[in-house]
C-alpha cells in the first residue's frame, strides 16, 4: 500500500521520519521494490482476484500480490504508473473523487489513461473524511457520490472502497454494500 511516490530530484524535504510515513517513497526506492518483485517471479493481480481467492472461487499463482495506492496524488501517474508499466504490474488506485483535478492530485484524463491501461480504480470517498465520525446520511453521500462520479467518467463499475485513514466500523460496511 502506497500513497505518494516522490521524485528523487524534487528537493522535497519532509522532516517526518520515514517510519512515521511508510506509504511515501522516493521514485528510486519504489522502482527498486518493483524491480525486485519482477526479477524474483512475483505477479501483481487485480484486487478482485484476491477476493475470489479468499472466497475459495479461484486459485492464485505462487508469488501473487496486490499493489494499492490511496488518495489519488498526481505522483501515482507521474512516478508510479511508468514503473508499473515497465515491470508489467497492475495496481488499484483508490481515488478521493472530490480532489480530482486539484493541485497535486490526479486529473480525470490521467485516471482514465491508467484505467484504460489495466489499472483498477476504486473509491476513497468523496472528500476523505474520517468515516467513523459521519452520520449514516453523510457516509452514504460520501460513498455514493464518489462511486457515481468515478463510474460516470470511466464508464466502468467501481467495485472497491478503501476507507480513509483506515477507520472502519459496521456502518461503513453496511453503507458500502
Amino acid at each position: 500500500m502506497y500513497h505518494n511516490i516522490e521524485p528523487d530530484e524534487s528537493g522535497y524535504t519532509d522532516t517526518t521520519s520515514i517510519g512515521n510515513r511508510p506509504y511515501i517513497l522516493k521514485r528510486s526506492q519504489f522502482a527498486q521494490q518493483m524491480e525486485y518483485l519482477s526479477d524474483n517471479g512475483f505477479h501483481s493481480i487485480p484486487l478482485e482476484q484476491l477476493v475470489m481467492f479468499i472466497t475459495n472461487k479461484i486459485q492464485l499463482p505462487l508469488k501473487s500480490f496486490v499493489l494499492s495506492f490511496d488518495d489519488g496524488h498526481s505522483s501515482n501517474y507521474l512516478e508510479a504508473f511508468p514503473i508499473l508499466k515497465r515491470c508489467n504490474f497492475s495496481a488499484i488506485f483508490f481515488i478521493t473523487a472530490g480532489f480530482i483535478g486539484k493541485p497535486g492530485m490526479l486529473t480525470w484524463e490521467e485516471i482514465k489513461e491508467m484505467s484504460d491501461a489495466g489499472m483498477e480504480i476504486g473509491s476513497h470517498t468523496l472528500t476523505h473524511p474520517r468515516p467513523t465520525h459521519l452520520t449514516e446520511a453523510e457516509l452514504y453521500y460520501e460513498l455514493k457520490e464518489s462511486k457515481r462520479l468515478l463510474e460516470q467518467y470511466l464508464k466502468k463499475e467501481i467495485k472497491f472502497l478503501s476507507s480513509p485513514t483506515g477507520y472502519y466500523n459496521k456502518a461503513i460496511k453496511q453503507v458500502a454494500k
